[in-house]
């Protein structure tokens, strides 16, 4: 996708291409100050990185997600419990390394919400 389309999408999403902006830019001088500190902390052993790359064999084929950010909106106060349960489970899945069973189809939109307040 060309830097024209995306900005296009962007728009067409009612999202702001300078607040997309600012959140990158932030994101990155929050990696940059936050590896720049643990660098002298973290030892990687070759131990560590034969079994990243058995994970990454092993992985092969399959489908990968890289989760940043999981968006629940509260469209209507009447949802709230239901989306406190969801966010629980969903939190209680990752803290337990089991795979996300999101409810989908329910009443919450499935696609990634930009967010516009940023």
């Amino acid at each position: 996708m060309s830097p024209e389309q995306f900005t296009k999408m962007l728009r067409q999403s009612n999202a702001s291409v300078s607040s997309l902006r600012d959140q990158i830019k932030a994101r990155l001088s929050w990696t940059k100050a936050f590896s720049n500190e643990l660098r002298g902390r973290i030892t990687i052993s070759n131990t560590d990185i034969d079994a990243f790359i058995q994970r990454i064999k092993n992985n092969l084929g399959k489908t990968e997600y890289l989760l940043a950010e999981i968006f629940l909106p509260v469209d209507d106060p009447k949802q709230d419990r239901n989306v406190k349960q969801l966010a629980y489970k969903i939190v209680s899945d990752i803290a337990e390394n089991r795979r996300l069973s999101l409810p989908w189809p329910v009443s919450y939109p499935r696609h990634l919400a930009l967010n516009k307040a940023a």
